[in-house]
């Protein structure tokens, strides 16, 4: 990633393709005043830390000011043409960021908060002293579902130890604060230069063929009903979670059947979508994928370093009505694990990036030479199901966080995550967390309640209990 120094002092650089298309992604509805799809990270605490109630804020504020010493990139900002900036830091600017994107909050909510998601160009970190909860709010564009959990875990890490940033004549020099950025994705991956690839026709009539089924795909995906309000209310989530037993049955009965935990809510997702479409013989969705583990060295590691950054894909499997529930859950296992990444794939990463921020904007991409165009989509308002894994959050956030040196310590007793969703789609998360598997779904208040969803969770849940066999008990 190339940075520029204007005479001003603002370094600039280009947004990567994923980073342009979540960029306009979260201000399509700006006109609400709130973000579309932007990210949010809950933990619930205890804390030994022996402190004041003044005490333990400044605490919370000080490993919050480290985390954004160890990670420039919660500093970067958008410019008015559309442009990442960096400015060198003054004491003025961190005590401005710091005010800005730290919060006590001692009148709302969780779930006030949420409602409402402002739109705000830095990543937010509020301390909920009621619930003794830390809520990060951040925009999709900055970072991802598991980056966010580093993210968190890295700033626990530093609560519990008592880390301070050093005064800021201790900083690096600007290059060596910049190196700590991390790159986009295409960078990240080793996809080719956008002059590489142009020379390059095999790979472009990839990228192009590529991007075009996946828009068709997206844009057909099962969809489920909902109210036909014309305007977007507030974000809302509704979840439900497993008692350590019914988790601990379907992790069994999943290993047992050579099918992964979401690969068979990903099946019981489509069970349900053919038992109120009659009609559809092919049930789609868009699923987005962890690309950490397919990058280039360092990038490629889960470590907090490199947690500020988008990398994740969205890809669209797709499974038949006349599967069985196993069926399905195997031929999407096989597609999470085969079906969708190559060496291909990832040099024209570059390209589909571009090609999808593009067709977002103007319509898919033009057809290649000799190629037939494609027919003209009926775009119908989206209310698929979007379905991602968490997988196990324990592997990226710790429940115990220790002082080496004292008997200070920081528990996570309760994880949260999510997105503010302001269409009509549904995003459904899944996650075990302290051995307890849960289902969030994110929706909207104006075409969806939360009565639906969690009926619509129950489906879930009893089509695994019937096709698997097994008692998935709910907890408390």
């Amino acid at each position: 990633m190339d940075w520029t120094l204007k005479p001003s002092g603002q370094f600039i650089a280009e947004l990567g393709g994923v980073e342009r298309i979540y960029r306009h992604v979260s201000r399509l509805l700006k006109v609400t005043g709130r973000e579309h799809w932007g990210l949010y990270c809950c933990c619930r605490l205890e804390l030994s830390l022996g402190l004041s109630d003044q005490a333990t804020e400044t605490k919370l504020q000080n490993a919050w000011l480290a985390l954004r010493y160890e990670l420039p990139g919660l500093a970067v900002a958008i410019t008015d043409d559309n442009k990442k900036s960096y400015n060198v830091p003054t004491t003025e600017s961190v005590a401005r960021w710091l005010e800005e994107t730290f919060i006590v909050e001692k009148t709302l909510n969780k779930d006030d908060i949420l409602g409402s998601y402002p739109i705000k160009e830095s990543p937010t970190l509020y301390f909920l002293p009621e619930s003794l909860s830390m809520l990060l709010l951040v925009s999709h564009w900055r970072i991802d579902a598991l980056g966010t959990c580093m993210l968190l875990n890295r700033f626990l890490a530093l609560l519990a130890a008592g880390t301070c940033a050093p005064p800021l004549e201790e900083w690096p020099a600007a290059e060596s604060q910049l190196a700590r950025i991390s790159p986009p994705i295409e960078d990240a991956i080793g996809s080719p230069s956008m002059k590489e690839a142009a020379q390059d026709p095999a790979l472009e009539d990839f990228a192009r063929q590529y991007i075009r089924h996946h828009h068709h795909t997206a844009v057909n995906a099962g969809g489920l009903p909902f109210k036909s309000a014309s305007a977007a209310e507030r974000p809302s989530q509704t979840s439900l979670t497993l008692c350590r037993s019914g988790t601990s049955a379907f992790t069994k009965a999943c290993r047992d059947c050579a099918i992964t935990i979401t690969s068979a809510v990903h099946a019981a997702l489509a069970d349900i979508f053919f038992s109120v479409t009659p009609a559809a013989k092919q049930y789609a969705c868009v699923m987005s994928v962890n690309m950490r583990n397919r990058l280039q060295a360092p990038y490629n590691l889960n470590s907090f370093q490199n947690a500020v950054q988008t990398y994740v894909t969205g890809v669209t499997p797709s499974v038949g009505r006349e599967s069985s529930f196993l069926e399905k859950a195997r031929q999407l296992k096989e597609y999470y694990q085969h079906g969708w990444y190559s060496d291909e794939f990832a040099r024209a990463m570059r390209l589909t990036t571009k090609y999808h921020a593009d067709a977002m904007v103007n319509g898919p991409p033009p057809p290649a030479a000799g190629e037939a165009a494609s027919p003209p989509t009926h775009r119908k308002p989206p209310s698929s199901v979007t379905l991602s894994s968490l997988g196990v959050v324990d592997r990226y956030i710790q429940q115990h966080h220790y002082n080496e040196n004292s008997s200070e310590s920081v528990t996570v007793t309760n994880f949260d995550f999510g997105v503010s969703m302001m269409t009509r789609q549904i995003l459904l998360y899944v996650w075990t967390f302290d051995g307890h598997l849960r289902l969030s779904a994110n929706y909207n208040d104006a075409y969806h309640d939360a009565k639906e969803i969690l009926e619509l969770l129950n489906l879930i849940r009893k089509d695994l209990e019937k096709e698997l066999a097994i008692v998935l008990d709910l907890d408390g």
